[in-house]
């Protein structure tokens, strides 16, 4: 919890990303599966993908399609404060959750703006995972490898 964070993220009809929340009708769920621990490890010009297996789980639960996106040169949108990669670690590591310190337009700390660039996003085909059933490592891995 984070204070104004969690009341904003509510305005914006965000929801827990708890295994309780899945899709229902013609709905779905859109899961950043990197979340903090890529943000953490992001380093400007490398792009770093971070793939967990709680998200494969839950499509193959759900037997949603997994629709892999991806934005290339994101590392240069917000770049980390170096000097503070100490203190961004450790309240990481203390709430497992990503702690936004970076530099924006002009090289500012924490300016809302984005440094100007280009940026591609890439949208790949849907990726079946068949019929809704409870997922074993196997189907998990199988479909891990399909998505790396």
């Amino acid at each position: 919890y984070v204070p104004l964070i969690r009341e904003m993220c509510i305005a914006l009809n965000f929801r827990s990303a708890s295994r309780g929340v899945g899709a229902s009708g013609d709905s779905s769920i859109a899961v950043f599966p990197g979340g903090g621990l890529e943000m953490q490890r992001q380093q400007p010009g490398c792009d770093t993908i971070v793939l967990r297996r709680g998200f494969v789980s839950l499509a193959i639960e759900q037997g949603m399609p997994i629709v892999p996106v991806y934005l290339l040169n994101e590392t240069s949108v917000y770049r980390p404060l170096p000097y503070l990669a100490t203190l961004r670690d450790w309240m990481y590591n203390l709430t497992k959750a990503g702690v936004p310190l970076w530099t924006g337009r002009f090289g500012l700390p924490l300016f809302p703006l984005p440094t100007p660039g280009r940026y591609l996003i890439i949208i790949g085909e849907p990726l079946e995972v068949g019929d809704a059933r409870t997922p074993t490592n196997g189907d998990t891995d199988a479909v891990l490898a399909q998505l790396e």
